[in-house]
């Protein structure tokens, strides 16, 4: 964690943040009409979070007719403490 000065492996060979989307992360969504830019989110799981994370959009079904298929912004992460805290927080992370 950045806040409290440790080094993280993860960090310095640049293997943080994942380019694409593992089948065993932990997904969830985060609202299209929410104005938090994607690099808020990333300064806020560096300083706060420790394991691999996903930022991106996926290819959704709709739930509601007309069902179509739609882009849902996402954060996955590999842990899923830092899932379930993310989520707690998600919503007063603001610029």
């Amino acid at each position: 964690m950045l806040k409290n000065g440790e080094i993280n492996p993860l960090n310095v060979f640049d293997l943080r943040e994942v380019k694409h989307l593992p089948p065993h992360f932990f997904v969830l969504e985060i609202d299209s009409n929410q104005q938090v830019e994607k690099n808020i989110y990333q300064n806020w799981i560096y300083e706060n979070l420790s394991g691999r994370f996903y930022i991106g959009s996926t290819l959704i079904k709709s739930s509601e007719p007309p069902y179509r298929k739609i882009w849902q912004k996402i954060v996955a992460f590999e842990i899923s403490s830092e899932a379930s805290f993310f989520a707690l927080v998600k919503d007063q992370i603001k610029k």
